[in-house]
């Protein structure tokens, strides 16, 4: 330290008492970027930090964080402190942004004390800044203050921010198990309550791993009939998955005692489970005493088999109906020798029961069935398999064309039915099945287009979408339908819908399709003219569309400009190349990331220069742009580049740098 640092540093604390708020700044500034040693500096720093003046307060810690200043003990208490207190959210936002960086055994100490003696409402902010750490003893913190908390408004704060925190744990970890122990060990000895059954929803949301520890607690705890009054009201399905992962994971003793839990379990919440459980895993049991008693607990494998075995029709047919609900491999092998019994009745009542067993088990029996000699038999069978959608059903219906019995059924079901199945689950299908399933029933009937057309004249917004979209998949051959269909909906009320149509025409260069696109082009919407930009891509008509988009390269819209350069440079007009170096040099930051989308997209390598300087934007979404081009351009000389964002601020721009250079070692 030189001899005139102590004078200095008096002046600034003489300065810091200034009026002006410029000049508090400017005193801030100097004192955490000059060189002064970190305990001449404290004092000030904690008073620059207490102020009273929220805008100097910011100030204070954004220039704290980006000095090299060391953040001591003595100011990570007094951080924290400020954090408990205040009501301002920039203040908040920005303390947890910059504390949730330091190291969490530096910090974590001092949040514990600070909790030991503060205000219950004024630690509230303590807990968003946990949410950010990552250690099992941050965890531990929430989950203990959760449980121990008596106060009702009190406990919902922190079930909210309990279920913040294991949703980023889950983003952030693969391995949960010990997490999931913390959870354990806080819940084991609750009381039995609506608590209770809250934090045995958050044990088993962390899926397989908290597998074992629920079995110690469904064994130990003594609340069986609580616990399952809980299961059964949580998705059964997804607590399967958790146990049968577990399951296929473990040996021995500790296979033995969750396969046992699990087995008691859902015998009870779902049966049906129970023995895709045993099929499963049969192999691995030892001891076939638990599984005895959990298919006791539904019903008696071997009394059904020997109901289905006795010459006794009426005691046949109970059997049968309680074999619809015991499904097990022994009594589907009794069941299959009953399609041949020759009482008809019997034989019907078959089919209910192998209707309940999974397709793949029995397709190949109803298949012998459509050739039983009573036609109630085969209508029967017929109707089951319409009940089944799949390759493997229209496989045999289709095999089974040449019976003159059953033709017109098969056709029925194989025509009207995938047609209604399409229409009835348009919204749950993704894009891809929708337009195969389209394309594949056009081919036998032209009843899809006109259910399509018929829809577009709806007063429903969502069912003329429904038609436009299922025209747009059938549109290359019954184009002569539905383009004037098209075109009598340009001025749809729907913006979305007249968005659609321009989309559809894309691949269409026919007079009527461009008539269509060049009205559109005056469309009031941005999107409608963006998608109608791009729809030109594939034009014969090259001069006279190349002179209709150079007029939107003057458009203020960035996706509009950008599809105009795209299309216009695909189109063999190199002039854009002009367009594209404006864009990156423009103030709008969306104009500049649409130039590196369209330069990656295209490939240009004229801007690579340009496209580099932007890796280091501070802007991440023109980084995040920038990187991508690189990648598209794909050379070589860019790996340095990239790997330098390998280790970017930003968690997406780091992983797409990590992954590219994963994939080319």
């Amino acid at each position: 330290m030189n001899e005139l640092q102590p004078d200095i540093m008096q002046n600034l604390i003489e300065m810091f008492d200034h009026p002006d708020l410029r000049v508090k700044k400017w005193v801030v500034r100097e004192l955490l970027h000059g060189d002064f040693s970190d305990e001449d500096r404290e004092e000030l720093i904690i008073e620059a930090l207490n102020t009273s003046n929220v805008k100097l307060k910011e100030f204070a810690i954004k220039e704290l964080f980006r000095s090299k200043v060391k953040i001591s003990k003595v100011l990570i208490k007094q951080l924290l402190a400020i954090l408990c207190i205040s009501h301002n959210i920039k203040v908040v936002d920005l303390l947890i942004a910059n504390l949730s960086k330091i190291e969490e055994n530096k910090i974590l100490p001092s949040i514990k004390e600070k909790m030991k003696n503060g205000i219950p409402e004024l630690q509230k902010n303590l807990f968003f800044l946990l949410v950010d750490f990552q250690t099992p003893d941050s965890f531990d913190i929430i989950l203990a203050t959760t449980v121990k908390n008596k106060n009702t408004k009190e406990i919902m704060f922190f079930k909210e921010i309990l279920d913040k925190k294991i949703r980023k744990i889950k983003e952030e970890k693969d391995d949960y198990s010990d997490f999931v122990e913390k959870v354990y060990l806080n819940m084991k000895n609750l009381p039995v309550s609506n608590f209770l059954h809250y934090m045995l929803k958050e044990l088993l949301s962390f899926g397989k791993d908290s597998i074992p520890y629920f079995c110690t607690y469904f064994e130990e705890s003594g609340f069986k009939d609580d616990i399952m009054n809980q299961l059964s009201k949580m998705n059964s399905q997804e607590l399967f998955l958790s146990f049968n992962k577990k399951l296929s994971e473990l040996k021995d003793e500790e296979f033995s005692r969750v396969m046992r839990v699990t087995l008691e379990v859902f015998a009870q919440i779902n049966t049906e489970k129970v023995y895709e459980l045993i099929s499963n895993y049969h192999e691995k049991v030892e001891d076939f005493n638990y599984i005895t008693e959990a298919l006791k607990s539904i019903n008696d494998v071997k009394l059904i088999l020997n109901m289905l075995k006795n010459k006794e029709k009426a005691l046949i047919n109970i059997g049968l109906e309680i074999a619809q609900i015991l499904l097990h491999p022994s009594i589907l092998e009794e069941v299959v020798r009953l399609t041949k019994n020759p009482d008809e009745n019997i034989r019907y009542r078959t089919i209910s029961v192998l209707d309940s067993y999974d397709l793949s088990e029995v397709l190949g029996i109803f298949r012998e069935m459509l050739s039983d000699p009573s036609e109630n038999i085969q209508d029967g069978v017929l109707d089951a398999l319409a009940r089944h959608n799949n390759e493997a059903v229209n496989q045999v219906l289709l095999s089974e064309l040449n019976n003159e019995t059953l033709r017109d059924k098969i056709i029925q079901i194989l025509g009207e039915r995938n047609l209604e199945t399409y229409f009835e689950n348009f919204n749950d299908l993704n894009e891809k099945a929708r337009s195969q399933m389209a394309k594949s029933l056009v081919k036998t009937s032209d009843k899809i287009v006109k259910k399509g057309i018929e829809l577009c004249g709806s007063h429903e917004a969502e069912k003329r979408y429904i038609g436009v979209k299922t025209l747009s998949y059938v549109l290359p051959k019954h184009q002569d339908e539905i383009l004037p269909v098209f075109k009598g909906m340009i001025e749809d009320p729907d913006a979305y819908i007249r968005s659609t149509i321009s989309i559809a025409l894309k691949d269409l260069d026919t007079p009527l399709a461009t008539i269509i696109l060049l009205t559109l082009l005056k469309d009031p919407n941005k999107r409608v003219r963006a998608n109608c930009i791009e729809s030109f891509l594939n034009t014969k008509n090259k001069p006279a569309i190349i002179k209709v988009l150079k007029g939107f390269l003057k458009d203020p819209n960035n996706r509009i400009k950008g599809n105009a350069v795209m299309v216009l440079y695909k189109l063999g007009d190199r002039s854009v190349l002009e367009e594209i170096e404006k864009m990156l040099d423009s103030e709008d930051k969306w104009m500049v990331t649409t130039a590196l989308y369209t330069i990656g997209d295209l490939k240009i390598n004229e801007f690579v220069y340009k496209v580099i300087e932007l890796l280091q934007s501070k802007d991440r979404d023109i980084r995040k742009n920038a990187l991508m081009a690189i990648i598209k351009i794909n050379s070589p000389k860019f790996i340095v580049h990239i790997k330098r964002l390998g280790n970017d601020l930003d968690k997406e721009i780091r992983t797409i740098a990590q992954s590219y250079l994963s994939k080319i070692r």
